[in-house]
């Protein structure tokens, strides 16, 4: 019977820890400017096409899972957490 290998975990500290330094903030801040563009484009019609309704809901549809995609990766935690790669420590959950 073969086990499943043990994917590597971090701590709430650590997350937190890379969540604060100035590259991991540079990085969330150009996810925010891109979910920005795509919510303005989305917001002012540029995803229509009169012509071609295929092409429209195509675009339409990109652009939602790009969205959705975007506010995923601006939650680190919350990504973490669903795959299992936080270890949450007896301090971790007092804080909650």
């Amino acid at each position: 019977m073969a086990t499943e290998p043990v994917q590597p975990q971090i701590t709430i500290t650590q997350l937190e820890l890379w969540m604060s330094r100035p590259e991991t903030r540079i990085y969330i801040e150009a996810l925010e400017q891109k979910l920005y563009d795509v919510e303005t484009q989305a917001g002012t019609g540029q995803l229509v096409d009169s012509g071609n309704a295929d092409l429209t809901h195509a675009l339409i549809h990109r652009a939602l899972g790009e969205q959705d995609g975007l506010k995923q990766a601006m939650n680190p935690e919350r990504l973490m957490s669903t795959f299992d790669r936080i270890k949450y420590e007896e301090k971790d959950a007092e804080r909650s």
